[in-house]
């Protein structure tokens, strides 16, 4: 509340006149909401009697109802004498928004009991944050701290500036991990939760409320590093030696000895050498005891080395998984499972020529030479385009592969080789798992699966294709699967047959024969 008005004096011409009434009010009726006056009523009486009434006019602002940072308020007072004459004028106050800190709530004055084993939990399921200023508009931004960071992880740490409402539920959202280990068994730590917000103009509030007790429990060794198994099978080149366990890491919470084991899925893959520490019990089984650091010494530098007599299937080279298991004096015991291939960095075959005759450029020449997890991509002069394939039966696809085309309305790969329109072969026949996108398949032609054979061990997953005038004399027109895995997405199927005389009579489309 303000008492901004001053009346300094009041000139009148008319003789005698020295009685006057005086009104105060807002120019603008719809900025009442800024606040109010403390007297609107009409005031009278001579300079004398007006003056101290002016000074004690007061305006009281509203708070928290101001979006700006400034608001300009207009005054009008108007005054008029005994005989009917007046004077109007008027008068301007700027109102600055107020600086409040913002608010914290929703976070108990209390200590949270957990043990380094548990899992992640929400941290700040009821906390709520707010700034009345610029009616409640006030952006915020906060940070999450522990005054013991080694004791556990919060998923986020720091918030943007952002509205409130947003603010919250990031907050809401966030979780605490206790860090394993962390605690030596039957011993405890604390760790204090600290949040900090900040409004736009830097006013700021802090909450330590919230502590978390970490009791320490006797967990199993934990084996580190290892990839998700969505991300396996670890690539490992081809170049000796070959460590698979290169970049794991080894804990235990205890300072007894460990049993570490690793074993083959097939002994007859390969075999570990440099063993360090490590002792071979036959089977694929290798075994150490000792510290962390010892096993971690030896394990980090174990050579795998594939038996040349040994056959891997073309779609896995090298393939091989080892189960690795860690174990302490309580017997407490964790295990993880590595898978690895052993092969160079998938690459991106390029085709860029029509012409099918096995040169480099062509799609057959990209077929050749494509490795496991590899790539086939197009780039031809000009589109649509088609690609016949030459000579008799199939192609194989023995290895993992993506073929990836510019659309099914722009290349087409064709089992009618000599362009007279009748089909003369069947176009892949598949054996490992193929993906293959935006390529249209037409007049193909075998006694199972007119365009595409799918063996026991394959997979295709076909998407954004077409598959049109294909003829199968058994089954599936277009498509054969014998046992294998067949996925189809946003693609066409049509047109497709089988001959009139077909043996079997299946599926003029797609046909599927599982045991």
């Amino acid at each position: 509340t303000v008492r901004p008005f001053v009346l300094d004096g009041i000139t009148d011409l008319d003789y005698g006149d020295s009685e006057f009434t005086l009104a105060a009010s807002l120019v603008d009726p719809a900025q009442a909401y800024l606040g109010t006056l403390s007297n609107t009523n009409l005031l009278s009486g001579t300079f004398i009697n007006l003056r101290p009434l002016i000074a004690d006019l007061e305006f009281a602002s509203c708070p928290n109802v101001m979006t700006t940072a400034t608001e300009q308020v207009a005054f009008r007072f108007e005054l008029a004498d005994r005989h009917g004459g007046g004077d109007v004028v008027t008068n301007w106050l700027t109102i600055v928004q107020a600086q409040t800190p913002p608010t914290i709530s929703g976070i108990p004055f209390v200590t949270l009991e957990k043990k380094d084993a548990d899992a992640a939990f929400i941290l700040l399921p009821d906390v709520f944050v707010s700034d009345p200023d610029m009616g409640g508009q006030q952006q915020l931004r906060a940070t999450l701290a522990l005054s013991d960071p080694s004791l556990g992880t919060l998923s986020s740490t720091t918030f943007p500036l952002q509205s409130a409402g947003n603010l919250v539920a990031a907050l809401q959202a966030t979780t605490f991990t206790p860090v394993r280990g962390a605690v030596p068994p039957e011993a405890t730590a604390t760790t204090v939760v600290i949040l900090t917000v900040v409004d736009a103009t830097g006013a700021s509030t802090q909450n330590n409320n919230l502590s978390i007790r970490i009791t320490g429990v006797n967990n199993a060794p934990q084996i580190l590093n290892v990839p998700p198994i969505a991300e396996q099978p670890l690539l490992i080149p081809p170049a000796a030696p070959i460590r698979p366990f290169a970049d794991l890491g080894l804990s235990s919470d205890d300072t007894n000895s460990v049993l570490f084991t690793i074993q083959l899925d097939n002994p007859a893959k390969g075999a570990l050498e440099n063993l360090g520490g490590f002792t071979a019990g036959g089977g694929g089984v290798y075994t150490m005891t000792g510290s962390t650091n010892a096993i971690l010494g030896s394990l980090t530098n174990l050579a795998y080395v594939l038996d040349p007599g040994y056959l891997f299937p073309m779609d896995d080279p090298g393939g091989t998984t080892f189960t690795l298991s860690a174990r302490d004096a309580s017997l407490l015991t964790s295990t993880r499972t590595l898978a690895i291939q052993v092969q160079l960095t998938p690459r991106n075959h390029l085709v860029t020529r029509a012409l099918n005759d096995g040169q480099p450029g062509s799609l057959a020449y990209a077929l050749a030479k494509a490795g496991n997890n590899d790539a086939i991509t197009f780039a031809l002069p000009e589109y649509p385009a088609t690609i016949r394939m030459t000579g008799g039966g199939t192609t194989a696809l023995r290895r993992n592969l993506v073929i990836k085309g510019p659309g099914a309305d722009l290349l087409t790969n064709s089992g009618d080789s000599n362009g007279d329109g009748i089909p003369d072969r069947q176009i892949f026949s598949v054996y490992a798992r193929v993906t293959i996108e935006g390529v249209a398949f037409s007049h193909g032609t075998a006694a199972f699966g007119g365009a595409i054979s799918v063996q026991t061990t394959g997979e295709l997953i076909l998407r954004h294709s077409a598959i049109t005038d294909c003829i199968a004399s058994e089954c599936g027109g277009a498509i054969d699967v014998d046992g294998g895995k067949l996925t189809i997405e946003n693609s066409f199927i049509g047109f497709n047959a089988l001959s009139p005389d077909a043996g079997l009579g299946g599926g003029a489309g797609v046909s599927i024969y599982s045991d």
